[in-house]
């Protein structure tokens, strides 16, 4: 049953984070974002990769269900700041290159083939970047 309660507990944080990164900040232990950046770009797109199961247990059937659904929860919501926190890490620069250019230097970009890969490579990309950038800082939770 608690189970149960930390994944409801999880899903009610899309609506108390305004933005990415106080989501990555709350949804996300310390061990947790040391592990994204470690794993989120290791596997490749469409794979069994999970990196939200520690919210739904390991053994969940409906993994691949569960990321594409939060996959596309967080593009909804924070699409726009996993759009910039990608294009920064790969250096765009605005007056002299491509977007899509500049994206093509993030891990997994050779992967994507559709719509729903290109989201997932933004998202795992942008959770590693963004727990990357918690950890530098030090400040991996919320106050």
């Amino acid at each position: 049953m608690s189970d149960m309660f930390a994944a409801l507990e999880w899903w009610r944080s899309f609506h108390r984070n305004p933005n990415f990164w106080d989501w990555v900040r709350d949804v996300n232990s310390d061990e947790e974002l040391v592990r994204l950046t470690q794993e989120a770009t290791d596997s490749r797109l469409g794979q069994q990769y999970d990196p939200f199961g520690e919210h739904f247990g390991l053994a969940d059937p409906f993994g691949e269900a569960t990321t594409a659904k939060t996959t596309r929860r967080l593009m909804k919501k924070y699409g726009s700041e996993i759009w910039w926190c990608c294009l920064g890490a790969a250096g765009f620069c605005p007056e002299n290159q491509n977007a899509l250019e500049c994206l093509s230097k993030l891990s997994m970009a050779s992967e994507v083939h559709n719509q729903t890969t290109f989201e997932e490579f933004l998202v795992r990309n942008a959770l590693k970047i963004a727990s990357e950038q918690l950890i530098k800082e030090g400040r991996k939770r919320k106050p």
